[in-house]
Formats: structure tokens, sequence, C-alpha cells
């Protein structure tokens, strides 16, 4: 590996965790979740034959979006002395929509998904919920 590139890999990850507020193993998954989402996406569209660059770019944007969402949700977690609530539900949420978009792109593909895996998002879902709670409560307090 080249100096240049270790500096801008360690740069890039520096900001990263500047505007994440750190790595968290939820991060972690998030990250893995947005690959395998898009990886299945592609492997969708070559089994449909749709396979377009026009659909990958709109997905990779999305997915830049999503971790500014994060980010927001990390500053406004320091202004309002949250924790990381608000930052780790934003997580929660978006691996949950993650884990559906996966789900859909197995069914383009024709995979059963196992009931384990459907109740293990259900899970997932219900903990957003609990921090979105948890951050009504305290807003109201």
């Amino acid at each position: 590996m080249t100096e240049s590139f270790k500096w801008i890999i360690g740069t890039v990850g520096m900001w990263l965790s500047f505007l994440l507020g750190g790595w968290s193993q939820a991060l972690m998954v998030l990250v893995v979740f947005m690959c395998i989402d898009f990886l299945t996406g592609i492997l969708a569209g070559f089994y449909e034959r749709k396979l377009s660059s026009k659909v990958g770019s709109k997905g990779l944007i999305k997915k830049i979006g999503m971790i500014l969402i994060i980010s927001i949700c990390h500053f406004l977690d320091q202004i309002l002395e949250t924790g990381d609530m608000l930052r780790d539900g934003a997580v929660f949420f978006y691996c949950v929509n993650e884990c559906i978009s996966i789900i859909e792109n197995a069914g383009r593909m024709g995979i059963k998904i196992p009931a384990v895996l459907q109740r293990a998002i259900e899970v997932l879902a219900e903990k957003e919920k609990h921090v979105s709670e948890k951050w009504e409560k305290k807003r109201r307090d």
C-alpha cells in the first residue's frame, strides 16, 4: 500500500469518526448491511437482467444521505445532551431499512427468507421504536 493511499484512508476514517461520534458496533453492522444491500441489489439486477448504473448510483447516494442523517443525529445528541440516543435510534432505523431492502432483493432472486431472520428484523425494529419512545419521554421531561 502506498503512503498516500494510507493517508487518504486514515483521513477519511478520522472524518467519519468525527461526523458519526466514533465507531460503534451498531455502525459497523449498518455499514455491513449497506454493503450487503448494494451487492444483493446488483445480483438481483443481474438475475432480472435489469442491471442499471443509474439505479446503483441512486442507491449509493441514498446511503451517503443516511450517513449524513446519522451525523446530524450525533451532533443533535451533543447539544441536547442525550448521549448517543438519537444517533443510535437512527442507526437502528437504517439497519431495519437495509434488512428489509436485502430481503426484497433476495425475493427478486427467488430466495426464501427464514422465519427466524424475519423475527430478528422485527426485534430490531422494536428496539428502534423503544429508542424513539425513550427520546419522546426525555423530550417531555
